[in-house]
């Protein structure tokens, strides 16, 4: 995980300011939680953050380098909703294993999954499998790889979401609502 500093961060919408000069810094292996009423901010600071929203004002830095001007899709940051956002025809596993899917394999070696696979895309599936089995245990939910998102409670919807943010190895973990 990086370091993350927020400076002087400003962010308004209209006439409504919604970020006053913020400064924040985690360091490196630190957990913070953000709280306060709603309205205050904190999902606008999260969506700067993870590149899905500009500020007006300020920088946003990890391990003292501005991301700033980098896409969302290039920050190696994972992010985990409220809603979890699973597919539900998707099982567990594949739910996990998607993002290393669509990162390590061709569109055409996924479609070929269907029909007859070669041997590269098999060991690359062999390794997604390999690291979706260990995210999944140390989330203590290495038994539920085969099942669908509808056979969980609601706990284990949070793990599993929180498993596909993970299983990527991000700089950056983010979780918040909406």
């Amino acid at each position: 995980m990086s370091q993350l500093n927020i400076v002087q961060l400003t962010k308004s919408f209209g006439a409504t300011q919604v970020l006053h000069a913020v400064d924040l810094r985690v360091e490196r292996g630190e957990f913070i939680t953000l709280l306060g009423p709603s309205g205050c901010g904190k999902t606008t600071l999260l969506r700067i953050i993870a590149g899905l929203e500009t500020p007006d004002q300020g920088d946003v830095l990890a391990d003292d380098i501005s991301i700033l001007g980098t896409d969302a899709k290039d920050r190696n940051l994972a992010m985990v909703f409220q809603n979890y956002a699973l597919y539900p025809h998707l099982t567990v596993a594949q739910n996990i294993g998607l993002p290393l899917t669509m990162r390590r394999l061709t569109r055409l070696q996924r479609m070929a999954g269907r029909f007859g696979i070669s041997r590269t895309a098999r060991e690359v599936r062999r390794q997604i499998g390999a690291d979706v089995g260990r995210v999944a245990d140390s989330l203590q939910i290495g038994n539920l790889l085969n099942r669908l998102p509808s056979q969980l409670s609601g706990g284990q919807r949070q793990r599993v979401a929180l498993g596909r943010a993970m299983v990527r190895n991000p700089r950056m973990l983010i979780s918040g609502e909406k």
